[in-house]
């Protein structure tokens, strides 16, 4: 009994050991993202960037665009998930209109509502996330409807929002409406069985039900998560989630994802988080060889900041808005949707067009499609 017992113990004392150990090597891994959200500035088009152009988008009676919220590109085409209009449209690399997907319904090849979209590469397919029906539509990039899926147990299990790589569907969840109250699900893409969970949702975000885009992105054909009511930035693989990256600013504090709030709607979130001096409403997350950025707000800036991290020399561009030299009164919200190799890509509200060059200005109304912009961040 006592050798019995001297095993147990060793086993015991390696489990923890190697459990402390895996933590720590972890912690190392972590690099800092040092910023302050209070130096934030205009950003000039000629002096911030490499390169820039704009690519207006095609519009007829058939494509007509309510709200961009995602931007995918392949070699020839631009593609646009408009989650206003519940529609996927497909331009050619010049904004010229091709296809679209717009199948509002309950049959067979119609989707409920668009919860989110998606465009996987592998297989040059568009995919539809329909949350009421429970189920992934599958079309071509030419609107032909292929074939659709269920996902088992979504309400419990998946989420409003997903992303996929390497076969595996990572659901980010509507906060407090998960069986197992933890943010992030897998499920594999074959079989569309769920897998394992990872992150506990912030007791404080439980009835809270928010959740924030793009939050996820791929990089390498690694997936990188930025949670909001956090401060880390955390890489996955199939079977663990490991934070890489910290986010570091002045008059930070630590964040008590176990504290006695519980925040019911977005006012109450917000004014958590400036009375506790964090930045909030993380999202558009996009990583590259040169830089990592993601929007933001902070204190009572009414509008998402966006910043760009260089992860060669360590520093930081703050941007309120992206401005012009040429043209002194354009603002342009700094949110990304989009990136085409090293070329970020926002769209442009038509409000907007009157300040735009006057090449492409001539061809636009008010009920044009938007202009998209290109532009390539120098080295800084």
């Amino acid at each position: 009994m006592k050798v019995k017992s001297n095993l147990l113990n060793l086993t015991v004392t390696i489990i923890l050991f190697t459990s402390c150990t895996q933590k720590d090597s972890d912690l190392k891994q972590i690099q800092k993202i040092r910023f302050d959200p209070s130096e934030s500035t205009d950003g000039y088009l000629e002096k911030e960037m490499e390169d820039f152009y704009f690519v207006p988008l095609g519009t007829n009676k058939e494509f007509l665009i309510t709200r961009i919220e995602k931007i995918f590109f392949t070699e020839n085409e631009i593609i646009v998930t408009d989650r206003g209009g519940e529609s996927i449209f497909v331009f050619d690399r010049k904004g010229n209109c091709k296809y679209k997907v717009q199948e509002s319904g309950k049959g067979p090849g119609e989707y409920s509502n668009m919860t989110d979209a998606l465009y996987d590469e592998k297989k040059k397919q568009l995919e539809v996330l329909d949350n009421l029906g429970k189920k992934i539509l599958y079309y071509s990039l030419m609107g032909e409807f292929l074939y659709e899926k269920q996902i088992p147990d979504y309400y419990k299990l998946a989420g409003s929002r997903f992303y996929k790589n390497k076969g595996i569907y990572y659901f980010d969840r509507v906060q407090g409406a998960s069986k197992d109250g933890r943010r992030i699900s897998l499920y594999d893409e074959k079989q569309m069985g769920f897998m394992r969970s990872f992150l506990p949702i912030p007791k404080q975000m439980v009835n809270f039900r928010y959740v924030y885009h793009h939050a996820i992105d791929t990089y390498k054909n690694t997936v990188y998560y930025l949670p909001d009511m956090d401060d880390k930035i955390y890489k996955f693989s199939p079977d663990s989630i490991i934070p890489v990256y910290e986010l570091d600013y002045p008059g930070k504090t630590k964040i008590d994802q176990n504290g006695p709030e519980r925040l019911i709607k977005f006012i109450s979130y917000q004014s958590y988080m400036n009375s506790h001096g964090h930045i909030f409403n993380l999202s558009h997350l996009f990583i590259n060889d040169r830089y990592i950025a993601f929007s933001y707000q902070y204190k009572l800036h009414p509008w998402p900041l966006g910043l760009f991290y260089s992860k060669r020399t360590g520093k930081f561009k703050a941007f309120e808005w992206l401005r012009s030299s040429n043209n002194p009164d354009i603002g342009l919200s700094t949110i990304i949707k989009g990136m085409a190799g090293e070329y970020y890509v926002m769209d442009i509200p038509s409000s907007s067009n009157k300040f735009l060059p006057e090449a492409i200005r001539k061809n636009l109304t008010d009920s044009s499609n938007p202009v998209l912009l290109f532009f390539k961040l120098k080295d800084f």
